[in-house]
């Protein structure tokens, strides 16, 4: 099937907002509001958006009917997920992708979203985007990539990463490999990427520009993580991996005696190693302030020296 690129917006458009996975209170929710609003467009959202089922937004049936329903809803030109959390994963089976290919538009989300955004794009073709969720916050940077990726006419669309100033281990940026392939940008957060290994939705990681983040996981378990792409998957034939940033990932986040733990950075140097593609650290994207939005599954070269995708 031919991939589907959805349609740019229109300044006031509607955009949903819709809570696949975790829940959320009135207090996110009006700031998921406020921020479309000061985006410029219009909230759009059904009261099932605050059910509870204890760490889930609802029920399984009801957080996919509220998906399958915003994409039929002809008024509504976006969906953004108010959040990630869990329940995304639980719920994959009872999408109508059928419905979503013949419905496509912006879809929105990270985290545990990542699990919508490949199932979405290998059963229904739709290009999503990972990146920001409706409680995010949009400063200056992020509002201006929605602004490029979502509104403005432009054929040679980039995202250039944010430079931090940090001493922050975590928040390096480096090349350890240069990049020279173009490919599909796909990828998320690790966690649910490796939880769809062996699934109808995993995607194969062939040729691919993969774009990886992830927060709160010490860097033994990041090791294993990235070690059971190694053994399960084709990684090592992809076109190379941009990771974002592994907030709160390092030894000194969890207590850990710097003595008796890799560090993070030691973590992806290892792997890299063994993988033998190119490999780029540090993209402004993941569980962090001025959140980069990437399309998933857009064909794109990676400019290593200047830390910037090209939408090709």
């Amino acid at each position: 099937m031919k991939i589907i690129e959805p349609k740019l917006l229109k300044k006031g458009d509607k955009i949903a907002l819709i809570s696949p996975a975790g829940f959320v209170n009135e207090e996110k929710l009006h700031k998921a509001v406020k921020n479309i609003e000061l985006l410029g467009f219009e909230p759009f959202y059904e009261n099932s958006i605050l059910d509870k089922n204890g760490y889930l937004a609802g029920k399984d049936f009801d957080r996919a009917f509220e998906l399958n329903r915003m994409f039929s809803n002809k008024s509504v030109k976006a969906i953004m997920c108010i959040r990630g959390g869990y329940g995304s994963t639980r719920i994959l089976n009872l999408i109508d992708y059928r419905n979503i290919r013949n419905n496509p538009k912006i879809f929105v989300g990270y985290s545990d979203i990542t699990a919508l955004n490949f199932a979405i794009y290998k059963h229904s073709n739709l290009i999503t985007y990972h990146g920001v969720a409706g409680v995010s916050d949009f400063g200056e940077y992020t509002s201006l990539i929605f602004n490029n990726l979502f509104v403005e006419e432009d054929k040679n669309k980039k995202i250039k990463s944010l430079k931090y100033i940090s001493e922050n281990e975590e928040f390096l940026q480096y090349t350890l490999r240069k990049f020279e392939k173009s490919g599909k940008l796909i990828g998320g957060n690790l966690s649910l990427i490796v939880s769809l290994i062996g699934t109808n939705y995993f995607i194969d990681f062939k040729d691919k520009l993969l774009f990886i983040e992830e927060i709160n996981e010490a860097p033994y378990k990041v090791d294993r993580m990235l070690n059971q792409l190694l053994l399960s998957t084709n990684i090592s034939n992809s076109a190379g991996i941009i990771f974002g940033v592994f907030n709160k990932c390092n030894f000194d986040s969890f207590n850990m005696n710097k003595e008796n733990s890799l560090s993070i950075s030691k973590v992806i140097n290892d792997f890299s190693d063994k993988i033998n593609v190119p490999v780029s650290y540090g993209f402004s994207f993941g569980h962090i302030d001025n959140q980069a939005i990437i399309p998933f599954g857009k064909n794109a070269f990676f400019d290593s020296d200047n830390f910037e995708i090209n939408l090709l």
